[in-house]
Order: structure tokens, then sequence, then C-alpha cells
């Protein structure tokens, strides 16, 4: 009888044990390998060791709370060494090649701090904690993001969580925190939009995040152009300086995300780009993708097929949403009424507001655009601007001499049309608020994006 019991039971669990292998229970032999490494203070922020260990140490305790993660233990400084001996340089790819062949670990987070002070006891101090997720295999980026704090242990660790869940699969909002803002002060009266019933769910919530994040933009007068603050970098089309009068409109307070473009265009940005390869005949090559995800801005995007997002959102939401001029764009840009006079939006510092060549561009180790409102605001609670991806405008490319000065609006024929903000892999004289750039209608290039406005 205890025999038949015995056999009995060993028939249980050879029936059970597939399901524990195959359910929760598998992760336990299924988790990957993950190294984390030594967190790099940039541009010399003076943040102490003590400071930089206990960030890696809550790195670490994030991603062992991770059900698909462990953290293999690897000395940093060994493999420094061992690069040094080879004659190679500490760069993510070398890294991760050097940690492939002394371990079976499958992913590598490095961590880069930054602060807008070196003071940490001044209250508008901010912290910015860059994360890259590598692929130890390949020596290639899986994803980049980015997060503020405060100077204090809870703002980081929080900062820290948010990151490290992004990094590894969860979803979280990555935005800059409006909260901790010193510069945000909207006027948002509100606009009331009557959505089509032919929208899904997913599309009709994203729509309607569109409509909170309008800002409105009290009308004024502002002076358009080289003005002093914007010193000897100045170009000759910014002159002569421009008198300009404008009406109150709304404007996003982000460019154009990848998520919008889907909802309103129906595409991802890998199907615009596939589509954009048989446009021009580039059936054979591979066209780079240079930051991917919902909160990415669309890139890749010519002036006609902005104005075509235009339409097709105005028709969904029975609002009027266009290209913002290139007079709106600017005044925006400077803070409208709220201005203080900034070289960048919002900022003399561009590092505190934009992402371009310094920071973002080729050379760098987080090349590319990167999830809109990850940098500071400027006055009116506008991110972006300066940086990131180069911003269409409604207006033909023409002399100021040949503007008026309501709305600074141009002649009706020209070959150019406006491209403001400066991009990613543009210097920081084309961020500045005054510079001005330009493209044929047709050009879709990696760093053409656009922000969108809606008449009241």
């Amino acid at each position: 009888m205890e025999r038949k019991k015995l056999i009995l039971f060993f028939c249980v669990v050879a029936l059970l044990l597939p399901n524990i292998a195959t359910a929760q229970g598998f992760r336990i032999f299924a988790k990957k390998k993950i190294v984390v490494a030594d967190v790099i203070d940039r541009n010399d922020s003076k943040f102490d060791i003590g400071f930089k260990t206990t960030l890696r140490q809550n790195i670490i305790d994030a991603c062992t709370s991770s059900e698909d993660y462990e953290v293999f233990e690897i000395n940093m400084n060994d493999i420094r060494q061992q690069l040094k001996l080879d004659g190679k340089s500490p760069t993510p790819n070398n890294v991760c090649k050097k940690i492939g062949e002394v371990s079976d670990a499958k992913y590598i987070i490095f961590t880069e701090l930054n602060a807008s002070t070196t003071d940490f006891t001044n209250p508008n101090c901010k912290i910015y904690i860059s994360s890259q997720l590598y692929r130890i295999e390949t020596a290639s980026m899986v994803q980049t993001l980015m997060e503020m704090a405060i100077p204090t242990l809870p703002s980081v660790e929080s900062a820290i969580s948010r990151l490290v869940a992004g990094l590894l699969g969860s979803q979280v909002n990555t935005q800059y925190n409006n909260s901790d803002s010193q510069h945000f002060n909207p006027n948002i009266i509100g606009l009331t939009p009557r959505l089509s019933n032919i929208l899904t769910t997913t599309e009709r919530r994203v729509i309607e995040k569109l409509i909170e994040n309008m800002v409105y933009v009290e009308g004024g007068m502002f002076r358009m152009g080289a003005t002093s603050e914007q010193g000897t970098e100045t170009q000759y089309d910014e002159s002569p300086i421009q008198r300009v009068n404008l009406s109150s409109y709304y404007i996003c307070k982000y460019e154009v995300t990848q998520a919008l473009w889907q909802a309103v265009m129906g595409e991802t940005l890998q199907e615009h780009v596939y589509k954009m390869s048989f446009k021009h005949k580039k059936f054979n090559t591979q066209i780079t993708l240079l930051g991917l995800g919902d909160n990415y801005p669309i890139y890749y995007v010519n002036y006609n097929e902005a104005l075509e997002f235009c339409k097709r959102l105005s028709e969904l939401t029975g609002l009027t949403f266009r290209l913002p001029t290139e007079a709106e764009w600017e005044y925006a840009a400077r803070g409208g009424n709220l201005s203080k006079g900034y070289k960048y939006s919002g900022s003399n510092n561009i590092y505190d507001v934009a992402w371009y060549s310094a920071n973002a561009g080729l050379s760098t180790r987080i090349f590319g655009l990167h999830s809109v409102g990850t940098k500071a605001p400027n006055e009116l609670g506008l991110y972006d601007m300066s940086g990131n991806a180069c911003e269409w405008c409604s207006d033909l490319y023409v002399s100021y001499n040949n503007r008026s000065g309501s709305n600074s609006l141009g002649p009706t024929y020209g070959s150019y049309r406006v491209l403001r903000g400066g991009s990613w892999c543009d210097n920081a004289q084309s961020c500045r608020v005054s510079y001005r750039g330009k493209n044929t209608p047709s050009d879709d290039f990696c760093f053409n994006g656009f922000r969108i406005v809606c008449e009241p």
C-alpha cells in the first residue's frame, strides 16, 4: 500500500513539474545576468565617491528586485586595467567586449551624473542621471533614459527606480517633473475637442494627453532676431531685428512624439522609414534609427508630411492644428511675455535645456534623439525648443527685410521652408532661439521633426 502511495506521489510530481518549470518557477532558472558599471561623474561635477557608490548600490538593488534579472558582480577596476594593458580606452564597446570574455553576463548598465550647479545646498540645484542599457554580446545600446532629481537621497532613489524600471522593460514616465521646475508657469485656458468616433481607445488616450499638453501663449509684441543676448554668434539672416505683434495661441509643450504620430497617421516610425526608403529608392540601404520609443520625437519627417499630420489631427479633434509661424515659434522659445532674455530656450547654459552635438552627437556615447521633456523647460514650460529635433515652421525662408511686422509673415513664394531650434547633431550656435535653419519641403532628414500649435 505504501509503495502504491509513493508511486502515485511521484506520478503527480512528474505531471506538475512541467507546469512549474514553464510558469513562475521557471524564472528562477531563466534570469538574465546584468552588470552594473561604476557611476561616472560627467563634466567634473564634483560628486564624491561615497555618493557615487551609494548610487551604484541603488541601481544594483533595483535590478535585484526585478523578476527577470540578476546582478553579476564584477570588479570594474580590473576591467579598466585590462583594457589599458591592451592599449584600449574604457569605452562602452570595449568594456562590453572585455566583460564578454570573462563572464556570461548578457547586459550592462552604464550611468552618468551631471548637475546644474556644484553647490548642492542651492535650492535650485538639479541632478541629471543618465543610464544606458547595453547588450554585451553585440556591444550595442538597447536603450537610454534620463531622469532628474534634486540633491536629496529620496529624490535620487526615486529617480533611480524609474530609470531601472524603464531600462528593464517596465512602463515608466521619464519626462521632466514639472513640480521641480523653477520656470514652469503656463497660462492654460483650455481647449474643448470633439474627438472622432473612429479613434481606438489607445489613440483617444494619446490625443487627450496632447490636448492637456497644449500651453496657452498670451500674445504681445517682441523683438525677433539678433538681439543683444545672442552675442557674436548671430548670422546675417537674423538681422535686421523685427518688432513683431502676435495674437494669442496654444503651443504643445513637447515635440510631436512617435506615439502621437502613430495615433494620427496610423504608422510607426519603422513603417514610416520603410515607406521613405521606397520613396528615395534606397531598397538596399539601411536607414539608421536614432531614437525609438513612444516618448521620443518623430523624425525623418518632411514639411509636407507635417502639414498632412496637422490636417488629420484637426479632422480627428474638431480643433484647428497647424505648424507655428516662425515668429510664433521664436516668441514661444524666448518664453513669451515671461521671457528672461536667455540665449537658448530656458537658459544661458545650453546643457541644462538641450540635447545637442556635445551631449548627444555622433562622438558621444548616447548619440541621437532623446525622450521629450528630459531637459529643463523654458519660462512657459516648453521643452526641447533648443536641440533634440529641428522643428518645421510654416513660413517660407526669406530675408527679414521682406517681412511684415504682424506675425512676421513673408512672401508666398520661395524654395525653402524654415526649421528652428537646432537638433541633437547641431552645435550650440544652431540651438539659439534666434538661429534660422532651412530645408526644401521634401527634405526628411534624421533631425527633422516638428511641434504643433492650435488656434484658440
